[in-house]
Order: structure tokens, then C-alpha cells, then sequence
């Protein structure tokens, strides 16, 4: 699919959004716009260590006072998109990747009845405050009654992305603080240009991951580092699918999942610094500096700040890794043939 095509394409898709959401408007039986209260019928958490993976307990105002924490001072909150759920493809990725490195607290955010599907992406945007609202009520709790939390994380995928950078700015106003949010493709439509919830005041760190810019991910940079992979329009294996869209939507929680398993190693993902913002071309991706290689991911140097892209392969391991030290590391070697 050529640049114009993909162009006039997501103009397509954003109509069909707007469209099909003004309809959804009709119909309350499917889209659910939620009630300004907090425990919220539609809105759960769910905690989750190693030991209870496969059993998560539902955090109430009562389990909160009861809940055994790992001894671990980090705290996972995953926040899924539209039509996602606490067991989606991108709550089990990520659960399954940091299960596997170490033991972790990670909490599942299900907000699913209210946003059930694209139809309703009116509904649940408009949604979107109270459902940051609960979330927040409790994080306050949990922070206030458990004290050994010394680093918070909020990663989110889409709309997800939306509800973690205003969950960042309300904890504020409660005088704690989210040491990183992580916007995996944060959703565009509404938000771009309008009342974006997610920016670089949401947290200590705040890192984005671009794989859909202009459809149904952002294009500008929004975060304290942004990072833009394989042009950020459509991703490697995703061209020749008829939802390309979608599929390139979706690698960015598939690359973050894939970092957590490799580690600070060179096999993970590298980027190249961007000489600036005019660069992004929705023709053509982006120019860069080869000289600097920068981790993306999980192991993010919270010290970094600005604009980088990088490339990935078109299937598992999507990594291609630091090539530039990998190819210094080779000469090196030969000179001693």
C-alpha cells in the first residue's frame, strides 16, 4: 500500500470511528456511558504476583487491607484500549514477560463494559474520567496503606495509554506521584490537537512508543522521550493485512513485551536519535544520527529525553539489537585473526 493510499485509508477509518460512535449514542444496551462514582460497577482491578498469576485478587476497599504484596518495591498497573480486557493479548504479553524475569505486583485494570468495541469509542472516551477517577481512588488507598512502593509504573495501550497519563496528573493532586507512564501508541481520535491526557507532566518518566501515527495512534511527541518504530505508520508483517492498521497498532505492546524479556542486553531493541521533528514524513519515516543507540522498553534509561525511532524485524524476535556495537565488537575481533 503506497503513502497516499494509507493516507486516504485512515482518513477512512477515523470517519468510521466518529460515525459509528454518534450512532452507538442511540443505543445505551451497548455502550455503557458510567455513572460519577467510585467503587464503579464497571471498572475492576485485579492484583497479581507470581504465586497468583492464575488467580488474581479483586481489589476492593476491603482487600486492600489484606492484600499480600511481594517484597518487591515496584508496582506494574496495566491499562488495556478499547474492546481490551484483563485478559487480552496485551495484559497476558506483558503479565507472562515479567513473570518470567523476576517476581513483580502488577495490577490489571478491566474496564472493558465500557468500551466494548470500536462503536462505542465515543462512549468511552467520554468515559474516561471517572474511569481514571477509580482507578486513582484506589492507588491513593493502596499507596497510603502499603508504604514499601518506591517505584509506580502505569503502562498503557491506546485509549489505555489516555487513562494512564490522567491517572499520573490526579495522583498529583493527591500529592503522590507516578514514577513512569508508558503510552504504548496512545489513541489518537479526540485527543490530538483537542484535550490529551497524556504528556510529559503525567509522570516522572514518560516514554511512547509510536507504531500507527495519523490512524489510530499519535503523531506528535507527547512524552519526555518518544520513540517512533519503522516510520510509525506501518510496521514490518503488517503491510499485507487487510486490518494493517489495527496489526501496527498492536505491535507496540508487542515490541514493550518482547523488551522485558531480553533485558539491558545488545540483543534488545536500539534507537537512533532523530535530528528533529520534521524528519517524521508519512512518505518516507524518518533520517537519523547513527552515532547514538538508545534502549527502548522496559529498560529505558530514565535520564534520556527526546525523539528517536528505530527498526524491528517482521516476526518474533522482533529485536534486531545494538547493531552498531555488534558490528564494532566484530571488527575488533577480527583484528586479532
Amino acid at each position: 500500500m503506497s503513502g497516499i493510499e494509507q493516507v486516504f485509508s485512515g482518513l477512512t477509518i477515523l470517519f468510521v470511528i466518529l460515525i459509528c460512535g454518534a450512532n452507538a449514542n442511540s443505543d445505551t444496551n451497548i455502550c455503557i456511558e458510567a455513572t460519577d462514582n467510585c467503587p464503579n460497577e464497571y471498572i475492576k482491578l485485579y492484583f497479581y504476583t507470581n504465586k497468583i498469576k492464575d488467580d488474581p485478587v479483586e481489589i476492593s476497599e476491603d482487600s486492600i487491607k489484606t492484600i499480600q504484596f511481594e517484597m518487591a518495591s515496584n508496582l506494574k498497573i496495566l491499562i488495556h484500549g478499547v474492546k481490551g480486557s484483563r485478559d487480552d493479548e496485551f495484559n497476558k504479553l506483558l503479565r507472562n514477560a515479567y513473570f518470567s524475569q523476576g517476581k513483580y505486583n502488577i495490577i490489571t485494570i478491566d474496564y472493558h463494559p465500557l468500551a466494548t468495541s470500536l462503536k462505542c469509542y465515543d462512549v468511552a472516551v467520554r468515559n474516561l474520567p471517572i474511569i481514571a477517577k477509580c482507578i486513582t481512588q484506589f492507588l491513593v488507598a493502596i499507596l497510603e496503606k502499603h508504604d514499601q512502593f518506591q517505584y509506580v509504573h502505569a503502562i498503557g495501550f491506546s485509549l489505555g495509554s489516555q487513562i494512564a497519563g490522567l491517572v499520573g496528573k490526579l495522583l498529583k493532586e493527591k500529592n503522590k506521584n507516578l514514577n513512569r507512564v508508558t503510552g504504548l501508541d496512545p489513541a489518537l481520535p479526540y485527543f490530538e490537537y483537542t484535550w490529551n491526557n497524556l504528556d510529559e507532566n503525567s509522570a516522572t518518566v514518560v516514554d511512547i512508543i509510536h507504531t500507527n501515527c495519523g490512524f489510530l495512534g499519535q503523531v506528535l511527541p507527547i512524552g519526555t522521550v518518544d520513540f517512533y518504530a519503522n516510520g510509525a505508520i506501518t510496521q514490518p508483517g503488517c503491510a499485507d493485512n487487510k486490518y494493517w492498521y489495527f496489526c501496527s497498532h498492536a505491535k507496540s505492546y508487542m515490541y514493550y513485551a518482547e523488551s522485558i524479556y531480553h533485558g539491558r542486553t545488545m540483543s534488545g531493541f536500539y534507537a537512533t536519535t532523530s535530528s528533529s521533528l520534521n524528519q517524521l514524513s508519512f512518505l518516507g519515516g524518518f533520517s537519523s544520527f547513527p552515532r547514538l543507540s538508545i534502549l527502548v522498553g522496559e529498560y529505558l534509561d530514565p535520564e534520556i529525553k527526546g525523539v528517536y525511532s528505530f527498526i524491528t524485524n517482521d516476526s518474533p524476535p522482533y529485536a534486531q539489537g545494538n547493531t552498531r556495537i555488534q558490528e564494532l565488537i566484530k571488527r575488533f575481533l577480527s583484528y586479532f585473526k
